[in-house]
């Protein structure tokens, strides 16, 4: 058995959250932290959002570092597990595999060989499409016939019945961050929450999960549970999968159908090697000047509005497998650039 040290700071927790209804907006970290925002922001105010919260991701003393929510104890596969040297027959099913059981997850940070058995095959998230009237800008009503459109939900199939978002904090913030998430809870997740979509409810209390914290001496590697933008001095030799994202400023302020710029972002399973012994996370905060148009930046600094994109993701250290070296020969699948532009 390994020595292990602790983060004398931050710890980690778990918060099960069960959807009511489907969802049309993933459920990814950058998206809600930004929610959580802005449900503080809606009860106590603009200045109050910027000192107490904005500020301090800003700065980079975040109250709060939150991951992707997954799916009952499942967690993402790691990018390295994908791109190991799997027998050729394997191969097919190890790309299509989705998630990683939570014992198999800390196997793959203690070093451990995987095997089929430890993927998870299905998703318990299946993916619906609902129709939907198209309403005339003329008329404001339904428009002619044929005029429909499709959205795409989400919901949780039966072998799961909670998703896990993980949370990185100081303890004494516990109470604070709960209360920001029972806020959330009041209006919903994501998009087309007047039509009943993102309801959800808090089904307990923050879970201590202190085996995410550990730090053993030879895990120089670590994994991002979170979907994130690296920062300019975070590690660039790994693997990812890079996506554009594409947000908008919420109406709670002001502005109306206000996009932000394209993102360029990671997908939570991303693996990086040169783990800092004390990084508790990584990436960073977007701010205004990046994030939006000209335009809209006048408006809302006419207001004395300040705005970000919190987009920083939650580190869990690992040792590589032994005698497999993931990260050899990646070159064409990695970066050597320390900072993306938005």
């Amino acid at each position: 058995m390994v020595s292990l040290t602790v983060c004398d700071s931050m710890e980690t927790f778990r918060l099960k959250i069960r959807p009511l209804s489907p969802w049309q907006t993933p459920w990814q970290s950058d998206t809600l932290a930004g929610l959580l925002c802005w449900a503080y922001g809606r009860n106590e105010g603009s200045q109050a959002l910027t000192q107490n919260l904005l500020t301090r991701f800003v700065s980079g003393d975040p109250p709060f570092i939150l991951s992707d929510a997954f799916p009952g104890d499942l967690f993402p596969i790691p990018d390295v597990v994908r791109t190991a040297p799997w027998p050729i027959e394997h191969r097919k099913k190890v790309g299509k595999a989705v998630y990683l059981h939570r014992a198999a997850f800390q196997k793959f940070m203690n070093g451990e060989h995987l095997s089929m058995d430890d993927l998870a095959a299905a998703d318990p998230i299946r993916a619906t499409l609902r129709t939907r009237n198209m309403i005339s800008r003329i008329s404001n009503t339904t428009g002619d016939a044929g005029s429909l459109f499709a959205l795409r939900e989400h919901m949780l199939d039966q072998s799961q019945d909670f998703l896990s978002v993980y949370v990185r904090l100081q303890p004494n913030e516990i109470p604070f961050v709960l209360d920001l998430f029972h806020s959330l809870q009041q209006t919903g997740f994501g998009a087309d929450t007047t039509s009943g979509n993102g309801e959800f409810e808090i089904i307990d209390e923050f879970e201590p999960m202190p085996w995410l914290d550990y730090r053993d001496p030879q895990s120089s590697h670590f994994t991002v549970l979170s979907t994130f933008q690296p920062a300019a001095n975070d590690s660039v030799n790994g693997l990812w999968q890079p996506f554009i994202k594409y947000g908008k400023v919420g109406p709670d302020f002001g502005l109306e159908n206000v996009f932000k710029r394209p993102l360029v972002m990671f997908r939570s399973g991303a693996c990086f090697q040169e783990m800092q012994p004390a990084s508790e996370w990584v990436g960073r905060v977007i701010e205004m000047d990046e994030l939006l148009s000209s335009d809209a930046i006048k408006a809302l600094r006419n207001e004395n509005i300040e705005i970000c994109h919190i987009a920083t993701g939650l580190t869990v250290p690992y040792r590589e497998s032994t005698g497999v070296d993931a990260f050899a020969g990646s070159e064409s699948r990695h970066s050597k650039t320390s900072s993306l532009s938005t």
